[in-house]
């Protein structure tokens, strides 16, 4: 452990298990949580949030697969902030699917979405390569594994949709067709 746990009772954990790395995940900063959003505002700020996921697993396909068929679907799905907050959501999007590795080069992946304002960041040194982005409010990892295994997600910041987060969390997986 790098610090004392501020917990008493994560504290004990951490004394009875010195090999494991105790982790507390602080809740939100007041200051950094969204305004909440109620009715048809939070209705159309979670559509939006999914549109824009989706779009960007598509673009992010689109650039860095452009000569392999793309998936046939991809999932979404809602999860409360990790403090159990049911008020604060985000979403993600994600697909797994099979891709021949030799016909993807992440860095020039990379360099032509930053060219259409993503700030992003490979890292070869991961099995396979992993590139990491930024688009706004939205979060994207692309993961390459062996066997030609991608796995390519996107999440969007926190949201604090009130009443509707606890129904979007609650829905559970769902899935979108491909464009």
């Amino acid at each position: 452990m790098t610090r004392p746990a501020p917990d008493p009772f994560l504290a004990e954990v951490a004394r009875q298990l010195p090999d494991v790395d105790v982790v507390a995940i602080p809740g939100p900063d007041p200051s950094q949580v969204p305004p909440p959003l109620e009715g048809a505002l939070a209705e159309r700020a979670s559509r939006m949030t999914t549109n824009d996921l989706f779009d960007s697993v598509v673009g992010v396909w689109q650039v860095i697969f452009a000569a392999v068929t793309p998936p046939a679907q991809i999932q979404t799905q809602w999860f409360t902030h990790p403090t159990g907050d049911q008020r604060l959501v985000r979403a993600q999007a994600w697909i797994r699917h099979r891709a021949d590795d030799t016909l993807v080069d992440l860095t020039a992946g990379a360099a032509e979405l930053e060219g259409r304002g993503w700030r992003v960041a490979t890292d070869q040194a991961f099995e396979g390569g992993r590139l990491r982005g930024r688009n706004g409010h939205v979060y994207v990892e692309l993961q390459r594994r062996s066997g030609g295994l991608v796995l390519l997600r996107a999440q969007s910041g926190y949201l604090c949709l009130v009443e509707l987060g606890s129904e979007l969390v609650g829905s559970g997986t769902g899935e979108r067709v491909w464009p």
